[in-house]
């Protein structure tokens, strides 16, 4: 928790991520008191409100359908919306459907720190999800910490840690960590706890 803490505060990038029900959104929403109160969290859900954002200076944006295109919106549209409110960190609920991973890939490159969920069990299913959604692999180095919620037994628990990084880190390190080529692309782990 201290490190996620740390992340947070210094507008790390921060995704959870794993299978349907191992509660990626609920551990989420418990790490929203640990953003700074100073800052100004901004929210963006896919349909319906899922991030609980408890500071006075938070606001919470949702896409809506329409028949209508020009009663219609969109993640574009929220993340366009998002940067006009000057943000300092993006809590994107879902990243599951292109749209929301080129969301998710836009915020990515604002400055501002990044907060979300997807589906995706280990790091290698990670990084070919985010190649099966059209962006490039290069994409996962941009995040600073992975976090993979577990469901066993009726309990739910923090599975492992992940932090992503560069080649001369990677060389570095010992313990347990591996490395994923895809596109020609080479992302390298470390397992933090």
């Amino acid at each position: 928790v201290a490190l996620l803490w740390m992340a947070y505060e210094h507008h790390g990038v921060v995704l959870f991520s794993g299978p349907t029900g191992v509660g990626k959104t609920t551990l989420m929403n418990a790490h929203m008191p640990f953003i700074p109160y100073y800052d100004r969290p901004i929210s963006i859900d896919e349909g319906s409100r899922e991030v609980q954002l408890p500071h006075e200076t938070g606001i919470s944006l949702s896409t809506r359908d329409h028949e209508s295109e020009y009663k219609r919106v969109t993640m574009a549209d929220l993340m366009t919306e998002a940067n006009y409110l000057n943000p300092d960190v993006e809590v994107i609920a879902e990243v599951n459907t292109p749209e929301s991973f080129e969301t998710f890939a836009q915020t990515l490159n604002t400055g501002h720190g990044v907060i979300g969920t997807t589906h995706a069990e280990d790091v290698e299913t990670l990084v070919n999800r985010v190649v099966e959604q059209g962006l490039p692999a290069y994409l996962v180095r941009e995040l600073d910490l992975v976090v993979f919620p577990r469901f066993v037994d009726g309990e739910r628990y923090v599975g492992e840690v992940v932090e992503l990084v560069g080649p001369t880190a990677y060389d570095a390190l010992d313990g347990e960590k591996g490395r994923i080529e895809k596109d020609g692309t080479t992302i390298h782990w470390n397992r933090v706890a």
